[in-house]
């Protein structure tokens, strides 16, 4: 059975810029996914989201390159403005059955989500 790995959205921006709870044990845990698959060949396909004019995750500043930490090696595609027909584009050209994910979201995202609960 194949696999997939998704990146999606650790950029600088986010991991550098915010608060995260314990921001070098999750690049960390990333790194480890990302060499395990890597070592199995299992693909991994990175999302990087466009936050739009003046958001920290603005296209092309500072904030928007995944983290040099977790950063996609030759070959990896890394999806721009990714929307779920994209990511279901990119992955439906890899052989996959299953994959896992790992994330990092926008702190007043994940608020605001949880505030409407």
């Amino acid at each position: 059975m194949t696999a997939a790995l998704l990146v999606i959205d650790v950029q600088v921006g986010i991991i550098d810029h915010f608060p995260v709870c314990n921001k070098d044990q999750v690049l960390a845990n990333i790194n480890d996914l990302l060499t395990k698959a890597r070592a199995a060949h299992v693909p991994v396909i990175y999302l990087r989201h466009d936050g739009g004019k003046g958001h920290s995750l603005e296209a092309h500043t500072a904030g928007w390159p995944i983290h040099q930490r977790v950063a996609p090696v030759e070959g990896e595609p890394v999806v721009e403005n990714c929307r779920i027909s994209v990511v279901v584009a990119v992955i439906s050209q890899r052989p996959s059955t299953r994959g896992m994910v790992c994330a990092c979201f926008h702190v007043a995202s994940a608020t605001a989500e949880l505030n409407r609960r």
